[in-house]
């Protein structure tokens, strides 16, 4: 499915401006929910997809909302004005878990504390990703170590903790 041309959203903005209902809005916002969609595979480094999802679901709302076709501003540049800074502001939220370098002790251990809960709580990883996540994300063995105590070949552990990151994502906790 295509998104529209600016010049069939202006169209559908000034045949309904003055219409009392939202619910041509609604129907807008579904015709351009492929957007969204599109905006959020930049993301893919975070595991919260569902709640990305959501945020540029009401960044592209309020874009909808508040353009004034009658200004001849392109919506598209409009909308994404949105989208960065919904975007900045979910950044801020969460951080990617391959950059985890926090310098206080007490704040990195209340963060090991929620990424250990997400590994947990993650029903579609086997207790080998689990433990695998855990030892190496959370103790910091590197994956020679990893590997050593679970006698896998780095390859392997590489390979499982791949997995069991993108299960994660999937899985959107």
């Amino acid at each position: 499915m295509s998104l529209p041309e600016n010049s069939e959203i202006r169209k559908i903005f000034l045949a309904n401006r003055n219409f009392p209902s939202n619910l041509w809005m609604e129907d807008l916002f579904m015709l351009l929910r492929p957007l969204v969609i599109s905006r959020i595979k930049n993301f893919k480094k975070f595991l919260h997809f569902k709640d990305l999802e959501q945020e540029f679901s009401v960044a592209l709302w309020t874009a909808i909302k508040t353009f004034d076709c009658q200004r001849h501003f392109d919506f598209y540049r409009w909308a994404n004005w949105y989208f960065s800074s919904a975007s900045r502001d979910f950044q801020k939220k969460y951080r990617p878990l391959k950059s985890i370098n926090l310098g206080d002790s007490d704040v990195k251990r209340q963060y090991d504390v929620v990424l250990a809960s997400e590994v947990l709580s993650c029903k579609s990883l086997t207790s080998a990703e689990k433990n695998i996540v855990t030892m190496t994300l959370l103790e910091g063995m590197t994956l020679a170590d990893t590997g050593s105590k679970l006698n896998l070949s780095v390859e392997r552990i590489r390979v499982l903790k791949e997995r069991a990151i993108l299960k994660m994502r999937e899985y959107g906790e």
